[in-house]
């Protein structure tokens, strides 16, 4: 039981073991005697099996995003961390379907046109048919929380630091939202022009 309260600290240390090149020592945190930091390692590498990597969407994305600019990159983070928050698109949909779906829904709430061509399908595995049920989930979420606006990922992507990419995505969902479920339930491929002349008559 006298170890439990070490719990904290000693996965701080394996996590810094795993992650940095620079570990942190037991002194930078609290007077530990070594031998309940071996014995405690031991025990949380045992429950946990020895696995210490799970696959997430951050792999995907930074391979995903390489080449786009800061407002993108952000906003496709922020619909990736929208999404961390709903338990059935973890549950349902693999990372990798989360970070494309993440990066579509992000060029849908920025106007980035073709929402999705043949570079992005070969880059994420992903043609725009496949992503269009998990995005629409992530649309659906981002305007629950949007329109909440208490919750810290809301509040963390209005900073601006993040080019306050959460109150353009409320702003363009709460205005587009009925276009967005057309395009994304109706599977409906639109050119440039149809599209933008779409949008400009809901303005």
């Amino acid at each position: 039981m006298e170890k439990i309260k070490f719990v904290p600290h000693i996965s701080l240390l394996l996590a810094s073991k795993y992650e940095q090149r620079h570990k942190l020592h037991v002194r930078d945190l609290v007077h530990i005697p070594p031998e309940v930091v071996c014995e405690t390692e031991k025990l949380i590498l045992q429950k946990l099996d020895w696995n210490l990597t799970v696959t997430t969407p951050y792999v995907f994305l930074v391979r995903n995003i390489k080449d786009e600019d800061k407002i993108m990159e952000n906003m496709v983070f922020f619909f990736s961390e929208v999404s961390l928050t709903h338990y059935s698109i973890v549950c349902d949909y693999k990372p990798s379907m989360i970070a494309a779906s993440a990066v579509y829904c992000a060029r849908i709430v920025i106007g980035r046109y073709p929402l999705w061509n043949n570079d992005l399908k070969i880059c994420t595995g992903y043609s725009e048919k496949e992503l269009r049920s998990c995005a629409m989930v992530m649309i659906e979420l981002c305007n629950e929380i949007c329109r909440d606006g208490t919750m810290h990922v809301f509040r963390k992507f209005s900073s601006r630091d993040y080019c306050e990419v959460a109150c353009v995505a409320k702003r363009e969902i709460s205005k587009k939202l009925f276009y967005h479920r057309i395009c994304l339930n109706m599977g409906q491929y639109f050119s440039f022009q149809i599209i933008k002349r779409n949008l400009k008559a809901l303005y």
